[in-house]
C-alpha cells in the first residue's frame, strides 16, 4: 500500500512497471491492463465490493451482475436436485446391499458343500457306531447268557438235595390228592441258533443269533381240559368253554396268561416243585430239538389229513420231535412267560413280572394259523382268551 500510495500522489516511477512486458505470455493483455490499473489506485479510492469492483474492471457487468441476483430460485429444481440426491444414495445402498448379497450366497455355497461332505462322513461314522453297539448288545446278551447258565449249574452242584436227571426222562409229580401232574420230559442245557435262519420268516424273526438254556423239564403235551379242570374245581370256579369239541384230552383253551400263571402256580404248590410258563428262548430250543430247519423235522410242510377247523387230541396229530414233545407244530398256539417285543433284544431268556401289562409272547402254529414254522412269533395282551391258543409248562429242579 504504501508502494502504491507513493506512485499516486509523489508520481515516482513504479519499479514493478510494465507488468505486460514481463509476464505478457502467460496472461492476456486485458487482463494485465486491469491489474496494472488496480495496482495504480489509491487505497480510498479503491472498490469496496464486488459490485463495485465489477463495475470498475468490467464495465457492463454491474447490470448483468444484478440481473442474475434478482433471478428467483426454482423450487422444483431444488426438489429435483435432492430427488436424484437420494436416488444415487438409494442407489448405492442397494449397489451395496446386491454386492454383501453376492459375496454372502458364494461363501454359504462354498461352505454348504463342505457341510453336506462333512455330514455324509458324519452319517457315515454313526451309522458305524451303530452297528457295533449292536454287535456289542448281542455279545453282551450271550455273555449273559453263558453266565446265568454257569451259574445255574454251580447251584445245581451246590445242592445236594436236588435230584439230577437223565437226558429224556419222564417226570410226573404227584398231588396232594394222589394223582399225577402233566407228563415232563427232562432236556440237557446247551446252544443253539434262534430266529429265522432260513431267512423266510417276519422282521421280527430278527436277528438270528446263539442263544443258551439251562437244563429243564417241558411239559411233554399241552395241558389238557382234564388236568386244568382239577385246578379250576380245587377253587370252585367256572370252567373255560371248549368251543364245543369236547374236553378230556384235548388241550385247553380260551384261558388267559394269567389264567395258565396261576394253575403253574397252583401245580408248584401241590407238587413242592416249581413250574412255571416257558421263557421264549426255552421253547424254542424245546421245539427245535437240535434242528435248524424250518420245522423240527425239516423245511417242507406236513399235513395233518385228520386235522380240521379245531383243536385235537394232544399227541394225535403228527408225531413227537427230537426231545419227544407232541403238538409243537400244531393244535394250538402256546403262551410264553417273556415279554414280546419287535426284536430280540433279550426280552426272550426272561419271565416276565405277572403285573405288568406289556404283551406276552405265544409260539408255535394252531388249527387256526397256517404258518406253523419254529421261529414264528405271535403277541397277545395278558389277559385275552382265545379259541385257539393254550400253554404247556416247565419244570425247575
Amino acid at each position: 500500500m504504501d508502494r502504491i500510495n507513493t506512485i499516486t500522489r509523489n508520481k515516482s516511477a513504479d519499479p514493478l512497471l510494465p507488468l505486460a512486458d514481463k509476464v505478457k505470455n502467460k496472461y492476456s493483455d486485458s487482463f494485465l491492463q486491469n491489474i496494472e490499473w488496480a495496482l495504480q489506485i489509491a487505497e480510498e479510492d479503491r472498490p469496496q465490493n464486488i459490485l463495485q469492483w465489477a463495475n470498475a474492471l468490467l464495465p457492463n457487468s454491474t447490470r448483468k451482475l444484478k440481473q442474475c441476483e434478482s433471478i428467483p430460485i426454482d423450487k422444483k429444481i431444488v426438489k429435483y436436485r435432492w430427488i436424484v440426491a437420494a436416488s444415487i444414495i438409494i442407489g448405492l445402498n442397494i449397489g451395496y446391499v446386491i454386492y454383501i448379497s453376492h459375496s454372502v450366497i458364494q461363501l454359504k455355497q462354498k461352505h454348504e458343500g463342505q457341510l453336506q461332505k462333512n455330514l455324509k462322513t458324519s452319517q457315515l461314522n454313526s451309522a458305524k457306531n451303530e452297528e457295533n453297539i449292536t454287535n456289542i448288545k448281542q455279545q453282551l446278551v450271550e455273555l449273559q447268557d453263558k453266565n446265568y447258565s454257569l451259574q445255574k449249574t454251580l447251584d445245581v452242584y451246590s445242592d445236594d438235595s436236588k435230584e439230577v436227571y437223565t437226558d429224556g426222562a419222564i417226570i410226573r409229580d404227584e398231588l396232594s390228592d394222589g394223582s399225577y401232574g402233566p407228563d415232563m420230559v427232562w432236556l440237557p442245557g446247551g446252544e443253539f441258533m434262534m430266529g429265522d435262519i432260513q431267512g423266510n420268516g417276519k422282521i421280527n424273526e430278527q436277528p438270528v443269533h446263539l442263544m443258551s438254556v439251562d437244563s429243564f423239564a417241558m411239559g411233554r403235551y399241552e395241558v389238557t381240559f382234564a388236568q386244568y379242570d382239577r385246578f379250576i374245581e380245587a377253587f370252585e370256579k367256572d370252567k373255560p368253554d371248549d368251543g364245543g369239541w369236547g374236553r378230556g384230552v384235548r388241550p385247553v383253551i380260551n384261558i388267559s396268561w394269567y389264567d395258565a400263571y396261576a394253575y403253574a402256580h397252583w401245580l408248584s404248590d401241590q407238587t413242592g416243585h416249581k413250574y412255571r410258563l416257558p421263557t421264549e428262548a426255552e421253547w424254542e430250543y424245546a421245539a427245535r430239538a437240535g434242528s435248524i430247519s424250518q420245522y423240527w423235522w425239516g423245511d417242507e410242510v406236513k399235513l395233518c389229513p385228520e386235522c380240521g377247523d379245531k383243536t385235537m387230541p394232544v399227541g394225535s396229530s403228527l408225531p413227537a420231535n427230537g426231545f419227544d414233545l407232541y403238538d409243537i407244530a400244531g393244535n394250538v398256539k402256546e403262551w410264553t412267560c417273556s415279554e414280546y417285543v419287535e426284536n430280540y433284544v433279550g426280552k426272550e431268556r426272561v419271565c416276565v413280572d405277572r403285573n405288568s401289562k406289556v404283551s406276552r409272547v405265544e409260539r408255535g402254529g394252531s388249527w387256526l394259523n397256517p404258518d406253523k414254522r419254529i421261529s414264528a412269533r405271535y403277541h397277545s395282551s395278558p389277559e385275552k382268551r382265545y379259541l385257539n391258543v393254550g400253554f404247556r409248562l416247565v419244570r425247575e429242579y
